[in-house]
């Protein structure tokens, strides 16, 4: 179905996926498929053809769907005006030319996996790689939260309502009381900033010592901190330290990696065997996504303001941040505050936070990265050391914990998560249900609903297939953009 409808801005084809469901429920498509359609256009070919459509595109791998999502949502490599051509170079590998120490950044939030000399590998969440060749320079270190002391009792202490009345100090039989002490303010405590005799020492400088020399050599022509992240990174300098970037380290997307006038950047997609493709027809994508600043932090997103459950799920990345951390009905305790602002809280994470709300069903947040231990108490590494899980201990103000009998509210919670579908469905839905799917139940989950995502790497093309795909990619003409508009398409002088 097609509609001419735009409002604010918004794409014509988004609203057309929402007002056709609409459309098809008014129609009564629940009981009768056919009928709908043919209520829409009375002509049995017409109906024929939609379904037909439907039917192939149901037929297109999740795992798929996944891989063009991380391809797709990903941001220009360079952080400075570039230009590129589209002859490649051996090994399928762009070219991109930069002024000399361009920053090199990372295009998608994801896993470094190979720090060489001159060369660095990123995997993204749904196992894409990016594979940057020909740098001037690798980044050393890169930006992480630093995490208040205290960050580990948050989540005990907010799973159940505090009781509000302090504790007696003496018998009741005793006489007049003394007026109970204030109550201490939650995080009120001062948390005292190391400092090192030595940092230059190695486990010094593992602990903190770093940011010290940084700070006691700033203006003497070192770079400090912003100059390790191309975008705001949402908290303050004093709260970040830097990490030595190596094999293992999770960075998010906009992360410096290097510096190089000529940069050879190649795709390899997720899979098994998975080509090394042509990444002309990407790199055009998100050069495109950055001059419109459609889903960027620095423009207004197109689907701003009140949006439906399923037009959450479209969101990018940006958006959902700033959604969710605006959003009132979402409580989150102040560490996983700083976990979204940093950019280290999975998409997927974000989208079911916002999905939930939007549902009816408003959660209170006990544990994203921040203050959960890096292993699983079976002794697996956890979802959330990489920001890919979320715990929840409430529901609409009523704990979890002694509220998981039959129709309770943390059945309907499980229940709403289990309809999402595609690259959006949980790997895991921890509680003490099991309704099937990735639901398990868990005697430690007493407290409190457990949702992770794990990384897609299945390999669901052939190398023809994806030749094919990117073939076709390329032949789809990009509209055109007005030129006051334009960053990095801009011939470099």
């Amino acid at each position: 179905m097609e509609s001419g409808v735009e409002i604010a801005g918004t794409p014509s084809i988004v609203l057309a996926i929402f007002a056709a469901a609409r459309y098809l429920k008014a129609a009564n498509y629940e009981n009768d498929v056919r009928a709908a359609i043919w209520a829409y256009n009375h002509a049995d070919w017409y109906v024929d053809s939609v379904l037909l459509r439907a039917r192939l595109i149901a037929g297109v791998p999740a795992d798929l769907i996944g891989s063009l999502t991380g391809l797709t949502e990903g941001r220009f490599p360079v952080y400075a005006r570039a230009r590129y051509s589209a002859e490649l170079r051996a090994g399928r590998k762009l070219r991109i030319y930069s002024r000399p120490g361009a920053p090199i950044v990372a295009v998608n939030d994801g896993v470094v996996r190979k720090v060489g000399d001159h060369l660095i590998v990123l995997e993204d969440a749904y196992g894409n790689r990016y594979t940057y060749s020909n740098l001037d320079a690798t980044a050393r270190f890169y930006p992480e939260p630093k995490h208040s002391a205290n960050a580990l009792g948050d989540r005990a202490a907010r799973a159940i309502p505090a009781n509000p009345d302090p504790a007696p100090r003496r018998a009741a039989s005793a006489g007049a009381q003394d007026t109970p002490d204030p109550p201490a303010r939650q995080g009120s405590l001062p948390v005292k900033e190391r400092l090192f005799a030595h940092p230059s020492l190695p486990l010094a400088r593992a602990n903190g010592g770093l940011e010290q020399l940084l700070e006691l050599r700033a203006g003497n022509g070192y770079e400090v901190f912003d100059a390790y992240f191309s975008r705001p990174f949402g908290l303050d300098p004093s709260r970040v330290r830097l990490r030595r970037l190596e094999p293992g380290a999770g960075v998010i997307g906009g992360t410096i990696l290097g510096r190089a006038r000529q940069l050879d950047f190649a795709i390899r997609p997720a899979g098994r065997n998975a080509p090394v493709i042509d990444p002309k027809p990407i790199v055009d994508g998100w050069k495109l996504l950055e001059e419109t600043a459609i889903f960027r932090a620095t423009g207004r997103n197109v689907l701003h303001g009140r949006a439906s459950a399923g037009q959450v799920l479209l969101l990018p990345k940006t958006a959902l941040e700033r959604r969710v951390l605006a959003d009132e009905r979402i409580d989150i305790y102040e560490c996983g505050r700083d976990d979204i602002r940093s950019g280290q809280v999975d998409r997927r994470v974000l989208a079911t936070l916002a999905f939930l709300a939007e549902s009816g069903l408003e959660p209170t947040v006990t544990s994203l990265k921040c203050g959960h231990s890096f292993y699983t108490s079976s002794g697996n590494v956890s979802h959330h050391s990489s920001g890919n899980a979320v715990d929840i201990a409430m529901i609409n103000g009523i704990p979890i914990l002694g509220h998981q009998e039959p129709g309770g509210v943390t059945e309907q919670a499980v229940r709403a998560l289990l309809r999402l579908q595609g690259t959006m469905a949980p790997a895991q839905l921890i509680s003490l249900l099991e309704l099937g799917g990735p639901t398990l139940a868990m005697a430690d989950h007493a407290d409190h609903i457990h949702v992770g995502f794990a990384p897609r790497t299945v390999s669901v093309f052939g190398p023809s297939v994806w030749d094919d795909l990117l073939d076709r990619l390329g032949e789809i003409e990009n509209p055109a953009i007005p030129a006051d508009s334009r960053e990095l398409s801009a011939p470099f002088p």
